[in-house]
């Protein structure tokens, strides 16, 4: 247990455990809040996709995240484009929609 909030840094994502008497939500909106560039939060918490959009970060839906790093363990060698592995629809994409797919693609 610790009084300050902890981080581990593997493969170039960062996991952030909040300290003891600290909300998660509370720690994930301060790192949306804090920085500067593009920030994607993967996250299934309608709470904080709401959060994230509203100031300026990218949420990215837990489930698609796992099927996207699922696909690259199966397939390491190769170019896991959004299209290839997570054809949502047929339609036209939503400017989320498309921010969420640029979002991916970085991962």
């Amino acid at each position: 247990m610790s009084s300050t909030d902890t981080r581990q840094v593997t493969g170039g994502i960062t996991v952030v455990f909040s300290r003891i008497g600290k909300r998660a939500d509370d720690v994930i909106k301060e790192l949306i809040l804090k920085g500067s560039g593009e920030k994607i939060v993967i996250t299934s918490d309608r709470e904080i996709v709401r959060f994230a959009w509203a100031h300026g970060a990218i949420p990215v839906d837990s489930e698609i995240f796992l099927d996207k790093i699922s696909v690259i363990q199966q397939h390491p060698d190769e170019d896991n484009d959004y299209d290839d592995w997570y054809n949502k629809t047929s339609r036209r994409l939503s400017k989320k929609q498309k921010a969420i797919k640029r979002a991916i693609n970085k991962l």
